[in-house]
Formats: structure tokens, C-alpha cells, sequence
């Protein structure tokens, strides 16, 4: 299973082994797919700059993914530039 699961997932110990094969079933349909990650950036460098990792590393779940990043009237000049080289 990729290294991408929310840590905030909790499971109950009767449900852990269904819910874990239904997650690994999802890994593996989502492995086969394409997907864009899209999101809105105002003035938020440093968010986008901790949010970077973890949006390749759920990227790199899927067979091929693209990350679109819309920057509106931002005061910091190279608000989403980090995201050019994902």
C-alpha cells in the first residue's frame, strides 16, 4: 500500500481488516487512473510550500497526475512557482 493514509484514520479493531482491504482495493483502482489535483491560492506561500509534499506523494498513487494551481491577485509574487517542477 503507498504511503499516502491519512493519519487521522481511525479505525475500530472489528472493522480494521475490511476497511484495510477496502483501501487497498482503492489504492490499487486508483494506481490505473489519471488524476488533476486542482486548488485556489491567494497569498498563501508558505501553506502551499507544506502542502507541496503531500500533494506529489498523493499524485504518485495514481498512474499519471497533474497539480493546477490558480493563483488570483496574490501579493507575494511567487506564490505557487514551487509547484511548476511537481
Amino acid at each position: 500500500m503507498p504511503a499516502f493514509v491519512p493519519n487521522e484514520v481511525i479505525m475500530n479493531p472489528a472493522e480494521s481488516e475490511a476497511t484495510t482491504k477496502q483501501v487497498q482495493a482503492g489504492f490499487e483502482r486508483m494506481a490505473g487512473h489519471t488524476v488533476a489535483i486542482c486548488g485556489l491560492a491567494r497569498d498563501c506561500k508558505k501553506s502551499l510550500e507544506n502542502l507541496a509534499p503531500s500533494l506529489q506523494q498523493l499524485g504518485e498513487c495514481f498512474n499519471n497526475y497533474q497539480v493546477i494551481i490558480v493563483e488570483n491577485d496574490s501579493t507575494v509574487r511567487h506564490c505557487v512557482h514551487r509547484f511548476a517542477n511537481l
